[in-house]
């Protein structure tokens, strides 16, 4: 069935509305400056400094820093795996709070527990990550590295 004149054009007003404000969307979407996905916590800058053991205590310590905005707290984990022998690892965690301060970064010292065998000097794989939320966003990082686990002075 063909559509009457009239029809046709009330088909045609209406797809150009349509066309319009999508044009408009487009335009308002590309033209506004870019902001994060996650509102406005950011957490960056996530390292870890050093892997020390006491070897009195046998107690291994992670010490790093993070950048945190916009929250005023933050978690922060850490795993150090290292490879003893051919077929066996050491494996042991940590994890805190921080307290943040929005124009510096963050310091963080965290005891680890032993998980598997028991973390000694040499070479271990680091891995870290660190989150922060607020009523304003939520962000995270992520840190992974190879390092030396040394001796406390």
């Amino acid at each position: 069935m063909a559509l009457l004149k009239p029809q046709r054009l009330g088909v045609l007003a209406v797809m150009s509305a349509l066309t319009m404000a999508i044009s408009a969307l487009l335009f308002v979407t590309l033209a506004a400056p870019s902001a994060s996905a996650f509102g406005s916590v950011h957490v960056s800058n996530l390292v870890v400094k050093s892997v020390t053991i006491d070897q009195q205590t046998k107690v291994a310590k992670v010490k790093g820093a993070v950048t945190v905005t916009g929250a005023k707290r933050a978690y922060v984990g850490v795993e150090v795996i290292q490879t003893v022998g051919r077929v066996h690892s050491a494996k042991a965690f940590g994890e805190k709070m921080i307290t943040t301060d929005d124009s510096y970064r963050d310091p963080f010292t965290i005891k680890l527990i032993n998980e598997q065998g028991r973390l000694g000097p040499g070479d271990a794989t680091v891995r870290s990550y660190s989150e922060a939320g607020s009523r304003n966003g939520y962000d995270w990082a992520y840190f992974t590295k190879t390092m030396q686990v040394s001796k406390a002075n």
